[in-house]
């Protein structure tokens, strides 16, 4: 999704309204859904501020107890746009030197920086028994874990 956006270099004031859906398809992240995402580009006093939402979808498995789920993300973006910098300090600003904005590309970027690193079903979920692998959220499976340290053995003979 590119946005042309020369003329708002000139155009102070002036405002472009965007709506679109962006392929998250080659991202290599599976279940991510494509994203829709809604904004403006906006030129405030010489200055090009872009502002956009991404909403998108991911079905996927807890890390803790495999069950699989579906969770809706919406995220909020702001950047600030130039076309060329003088002192060479490009961080915080997207440059656009031909006046096309790749707003696919940013939002790709975006959005896998926002997504969680650890997918859970649930904050509190408890995850599967490491012995009989029964889901602990469904309820307590009966087995005894006694995960005592080999090397700390000895001091357990010490109390009998």
């Amino acid at each position: 999704m590119q946005i042309d956006i020369k003329q708002l270099f000139e155009n102070e004031g002036q405002i472009i309204s965007f709506v679109g859906e962006v392929d998250f398809s080659g991202l290599g992240v599976d279940g991510l859904s494509n994203a829709m995402v809604k904004g403006e580009v906006e030129n405030r006093s010489g200055m090009i501020s872009l502002r956009y939402g991404a909403g998108c979808c991911m079905t996927y498995l807890c890390d803790r107890c495999l069950k699989e789920c579906t969770e809706h993300f919406d995220y909020k973006f702001e950047h600030m746009v130039a076309r060329e910098l003088h002192n060479e300090d490009s961080e915080g600003f997207i440059l656009v030197p031909e006046g096309i904005l790749d707003l696919g590309t940013l939002a790709c970027e975006d959005v896998l920086l926002e997504l969680p690193s650890k997918y859970l079903c649930s904050p509190d979920c408890k995850g599967l028994c490491s012995i009989c692998g029964k889901d602990l959220n469904e309820g307590d499976c009966g087995c005894v874990n006694d995960t005592t340290d080999p090397r700390l053995a000895v001091l357990k003979d010490l109390l009998k």
